[in-house]
């Protein structure tokens, strides 16, 4: 399986640009840490972080066109697939990101078998949201896609 860390720089005063990075990053560690110990049938290969988010969301710094965002970051899931990659996980820390990332996920799981993953990790750490270490676990678990294969018509 393959992570693509989706984290946009936001710009806020009171902290950091990097600061839901550093933590995502904080967390994907301790998580891989925590899975390492899986077969090597379950290896975890960690992509650097996608930082072109689409410029919807507020306070963004380097932001792109909803369009260009996209294209991206199939073309990156593209690569991680032709590397024979069967799993794709996108882990962000912002919710304004989760329906981008579903859909973007969505379209590849029909476009190309790729099995992809949204996972939200929370940066505030307010909510009642279950460990990375636990979805990566159960992702990793998850059965392999069967490719959809046409039946032959039975009209003759």
């Amino acid at each position: 399986m393959a992570i693509l860390p989706v984290c946009p720089l936001i710009a806020q005063a009171d902290r950091a640009l990097d600061h839901d990075e550093r933590f995502l990053w904080q967390r994907l560690s301790t998580a891989t840490e925590a899975l390492s110990s899986l077969s090597a049938d379950a290896s975890i290969r960690v992509l650097p972080t996608f930082q072109r988010v689409p410029d919807f969301l507020p306070d963004v710094v380097f932001g792109a066109e909803l369009s260009q965002a996209s294209q991206s970051i199939a073309e990156i899931a593209t690569s991680v697939q032709r590397s024979n990659v069967p799993k794709l996980a996108f882990i962000h820390t912002n919710q304004s990101l989760g329906d981008w990332v579903d859909t973007i996920a969505r379209e590849l799981r029909v476009n190309s078998n790729l099995q992809a993953f949204n996972l939200f990790v929370d940066p505030n750490e307010t909510a009642n949201h279950p460990p990375l270490e636990e979805l990566l676990r159960e992702a990793l678990a998850f059965p392999p896609i069967t490719p959809f294969k046409p039946e032959a018509s039975s009209d003759e």
